[in-house]
């Protein structure tokens, strides 16, 4: 049964006077009025895309402790956290919710727009992030947290708005570029749109690049901009990475190896590069070196897709509760 009659079946007790968990979401008088429901949820079978990746690069910071000045907020969210330590996922959500509802602070609205990010309900997520916006709209966590949203539902042109305004409020902060990788990888026709939005970084401004302009200059372009961008930081494995790719399409192996062999031993858990050097390791008659990184590859790829079903399974637990 869907989880909107599970949790109208079986809201928490709480005074009259207390504003209600169920009540449709509103912005009144600055008040923040949050709920769950299951219309909202991504389910299985939905386009939601997986949100594991970039939820990692954006490290939304998570509270594990409420310091509200309304202790009953406080304790909706201490629950909460037990709860999701509990693997109670809707009923942590209900309760983080509550939390974000008597106190609309941005930590609260963040956690539980996190705690419905991670177990795949982007569209409810979205409908608490664009309220809690109205409140706090130069929150750059919270703007990150609604491109997220909207990436997961494949929304991709209100993605790169929340990333570029998220850019625009904190320009120090490499967390809105590598958002905007995610959205040239995800949705190329919007790449040549974010070509002078990335300017200020080298490598993010040769991906939008090379994913927009399929000509000479541009390769050449983006080219020497990956290599400045390596200039600046040798550290920088994606780089190195798409300088491989780059390498590997005009068939300059000697160079694509080097840039591969820099990737892996920069981050050895790169999963693409061990298969990009498997293949020219194999395309140039060097099996036992291929077989090695094709072994590698599979083993990461094995892993990634174990945490892909995992968060399918999570999504289907949270959009589709048994009635109580």
């Amino acid at each position: 049964m869907l989880l909107l009659l599970a949790l109208l079946q079986t809201p928490p007790p709480k005074p009259a006077q207390e504003p209600s968990l169920f009540d449709r979401p509103q912005f009144v008088e600055g008040k923040f009025e949050a709920t769950v429901d299951s219309g909202a949820h991504a389910s299985a079978g939905s386009a939601a895309r997986t949100t594991i990746p970039l939820l990692s690069v954006l490290q939304l910071p998570v509270s594990r402790r409420s310091t509200s000045a309304n202790p009953q907020a406080n304790a909706a969210h201490t629950e909460a956290l037990i709860l999701e330590g509990n693997r109670q996922p809707i009923e942590a959500a209900k309760l983080f919710a509550r939390a974000a509802q008597l106190d609309p602070s941005p930590s609260h609205i963040l956690d539980a727009s996190v705690h419905l990010l991670s177990h795949g309900a982007p569209s409810q997520a979205a409908k608490l992030l664009t309220q809690g916006l109205l409140a706090h709209p130069r929150d750059t966590n919270l703007q990150l947290a609604l491109g997220l949203a909207r990436f997961a539902l494949a929304q991709y042109e209100q993605a790169k708005s929340c990333f570029l305004s998220a850019l625009q409020q904190s320009p120090s902060d490499p967390r809105p570029l590598d958002a905007l990788a995610f959205i040239i990888e995800a949705a190329p026709s919007l790449a040549s749109t974010l070509i002078e939005p990335l300017s200020q970084s080298p490598f993010h401004q040769a991906l939008a690049i090379l994913r927009a302009l399929n000509t000479k200059p541009g390769v050449q372009q983006a080219e020497a901009l990956l290599q400045k961008a390596i200039s600046q930081n040798p550290n920088l494995d994606k780089a190195h990475f798409e300088l491989a790719r780059l390498y590997l399409d005009q068939q300059r192996n000697t160079d694509a190896l080097g840039e591969l062999l820099a990737v892996i031993q920069l981050n050895p858990n790169h999963e693409l590069a061990h298969f990009r050097l498997a293949q020219l390791y194999q395309r140039t008659q060097r099996k036992a070196e291929a077989d090695i990184h094709f072994a590698i590859f599979r083993r990461l790829h094995s892993k990634r897709l174990e945490a892909e079903e995992a968060e399918r399974k999570a999504r289907i637990l949270f959009s589709e509760a048994p009635a109580r």
